[in-house]
């Protein structure tokens, strides 16, 4: 009902690049921004995000505060987001340790929040729907050398499908541009990748290594495999503010590890000019040399209730 004026941003190459508007007033002031599809891919990612901001719109998230929807349609076939900004602040994971406490926690409310009966609490890897889901999309890659080790390495972490692992939801792609830790909230933007049925962990684990990533430039090669290393070295330490076992933490972050690389691969990132695509450099390296890819004897679901 007013004229605005529009700022949009596209962003630097990599497979769901897509124009991001900032609304403006004739003042300057910010009203909203708003997300166009322009692919199948892209598509799929602004439906996904519109619909998880309305799931999570009434959810108990603790200090956790999420976009409001302004508008959901479309424009020349492709979906339109439009969503209310969050209360100014500067973006980052929070650098004191009262705001690293405070990410953590919500995280932990992520967690819990918005997650189906059976999908929150202990449950065996092979009935996760992200494990499920992840799977899936192996089957439907390019065959390829790397579609071949990405599902050599499924078949591995399969051999562990009965452990009992912590589960709930994730954001999906918590990194320090997504985030903002501020008096009285946590802002976290770009729900895209929202998912639930997923291991516990998963957040902390992307924060770190995207974190590493973003620091290097997102260079391949060694810095990366350094990156991807340090994550199973730390991910005890990481994973235990979320309920997940000591004994199951190098898996799950070999599992968060596999995951990506399936969705980097899914998307192409590398064929869009993403350098994280290239998984050959440095993600499958790590990965394939971990040892919680082999099966490991553990007990069964109700002894580990008990």
């Amino acid at each position: 009902g007013r004229p605005v004026n529009l700022g949009i941003r596209v962003g630097p190459p990599r497979a769901n690049r897509k124009p991001v508007l900032q609304v403006v007033d004739s003042g300057g002031r910010l009203l909203a921004y708003a997300k166009l599809g322009t692919d199948p891919l892209t598509d799929r990612l602004v439906e996904a995000e519109t619909a998880t901001l309305t799931r999570l719109a009434a959810a108990d998230l603790g200090e956790v505060r999420v976009p409001a929807v302004l508008h959901e349609g479309r424009w020349q076939g492709h979906p339109l987001l439009v969503q209310a900004p969050l209360a100014v602040g500067r973006a980052g994971a929070g650098d004191s340790p009262d705001g690293a406490e405070r990410l953590v926690a919500a995280m932990r409310s992520v967690l819990r929040a918005g997650v189906p009966v059976g999908e929150l609490g202990l449950s065996a890897l092979r009935d996760l729907g992200w494990w499920q889901r992840t799977c899936a999309a192996v089957d439907v890659l390019p065959d390829t050398p790397l579609a071949a080790r990405l599902a050599a390495v499924r078949d591995r972490l399969a051999g562990s499908g009965s452990r009992i692992l912590a589960a709930g939801a994730w954001h999906g792609d918590w990194n320090c541009g997504n985030c903002s830790v501020v008096p009285g909230a946590v802002l976290v933007w770009d729900w895209e990748r929202y998912e639930t049925g997923v291991p516990a962990g998963f957040d902390a684990l992307h924060l770190q290594l995207q974190s590493a990533l973003s620091a290097a430039g997102a260079r391949p090669g060694q810095v990366a495999r350094s990156a991807a290393g340090q994550l199973l070295a730390r991910a005890a330490r990481t994973t235990a503010p979320f309920g997940v076992d000591p004994a199951d933490a190098e898996l799950v972050a070999a599992l968060y590890l596999w995951g990506i690389g399936v969705r980097y691969a899914a998307d192409d990132q590398d064929a869009a000019g993403a350098a994280v695509g290239r998984l050959d450099q440095w993600l499958l390296p790590v990965l394939e040399g971990v040892g919680a890819v082999r099966p490991v004897a553990t007990p069964d679901l109700h002894t580990r209730e008990r």
